[in-house]
């Protein structure tokens, strides 16, 4: 697999490095039709060998992995949202946090949880001491099996400013929950908005409006869920793909 950054200029890459390499490989693999563009723009000559296949994910390990462990053990009876990711500026924390404070300004039972950890976690933790979410935005840590707090939650959301790929998004989508997404660029080629999530704009005030029209519309939250199972039955698998790529 080739991998560029998006922002190919500032990340300072030595072109004429990598062509010497590029020019040996039958295939350059980018993981979104957003990476693949890049590298077509910087390698115009080596456009025919730049093939897209997704990271590679095994629904059925999901779903096993979804039904051993306990997930949520505090007895919360209201509306479960659930992140995952580093506790970093680009996985979006601050916004989620704002975002929750506005759910409890509008009278939302809700608890949204958090599984990672990272360099922002004493500081997001503040933020939510000084917003007064103490009970409503629970730091859950790190888990090796995840799956479980997925499919027990309500709403997924993942307020990204950026995503190489989303695979906690790709994991919702298979446990079929009702997703929220921020728009950056790489999102759409994994949500369709309103068909199988719902994409909002990146600030807290449109996080919330899009977590509400899940719970307050549940003919849309239905429509949606069944997209998805069609999505998921349609979709050909990466791994069907790569076989594909490396037999023809």
């Amino acid at each position: 697999m080739s991998w560029i950054n998006t922002d190919y200029k500032k990340a300072g890459y030595n072109t004429k490095f990598d062509v010497k390499y590029y020019e040996k490989y039958n295939y350059i693999v980018a993981v979104s039709e957003k990476n693949r563009e890049v590298l077509e723009e910087v390698y115009p000559q080596f456009k025919d060998k730049i093939k897209v296949i997704y990271d590679i994910i095994s629904p059925k390990l999901v779903i096993d992995m979804a039904n051993k462990g306990k997930g949520y053990i505090d007895n919360f009876d209201g509306i479960r949202i659930l992140t995952i990711g580093r506790h970093v500026h680009l996985k979006g924390y601050d916004m989620a946090i704002d975002a929750a404070k506005l759910l409890k300004e509008s009278g939302v039972n809700f608890r949204w949880y958090s599984i990672g950890e990272g360099e922002l976690t004493n500081q997001l933790k503040k933020q939510v001491k000084d917003s007064g979410l103490e009970k409503e935005f629970i730091f859950l840590g790190t888990f090796t099996n995840p799956y479980p707090f997925v499919k027990q939650c309500d709403i997924y959301c993942q307020p990204s400013r950026f995503e190489g790929f989303g695979m906690a998004i790709a994991e919702a989508k298979i446990l079929n929950k009702p997703i929220v997404v921020t728009n950056f660029d790489i999102v759409y080629d994994q949500i369709d908005n309103e068909i199988n999530g719902i994409i909002a704009d990146m600030n807290p005030d449109d996080i919330s409006r899009a977590i509400i029209n899940f719970i307050n519309n549940s003919e849309k939250k239905g429509s949606i869920l069944k997209n998805m199972q069609r999505y998921n039955k349609q979709k050909k698998s990466s791994i069907d793909n790569f076989y594909n790529l490396i037999l023809d």
